[in-house]
This record gives structure tokens, sequence and C-alpha cells, in this order.
């Protein structure tokens, strides 16, 4: 991948920018893991319905 955006930006931005969308993917994988045990808690306590 750093070949391909080093083609068009420098060799440090398209690492920095590519760091910072591991980064995002990161936090939005710890935040859907909080939300699946907030859910799973939910059904446990029966406040939730399967359908």
């Amino acid at each position: 991948m750093i070949d391909t955006c080093s083609k068009r930006h420098s060799k440090n931005f398209a690492v920095g920018e590519l760091k910072k969308g591991d980064n995002m993917i990161r936090e939005v994988d710890h935040l859907l893991a909080e939300a699946i045990l907030i859910v799973a808690d939910l059904y446990k306590d029966g406040i939730l319905k399967k359908t």
C-alpha cells in the first residue's frame, strides 16, 4: 500500500495516514466489542427478547 500511495504522496505522509487508519480500525473494533457485550447482557437480563 505504501508503494501505491507514495506514487502521489510522500512516503512519510502515506505511512502516517495508513497508521491513522489502522488506529481507527482498532478503536472501532474495541467499541463494537463493548456494544456486543452490552447487548448480550441485555438479553441475559431479559430486557431484550429474542425474536
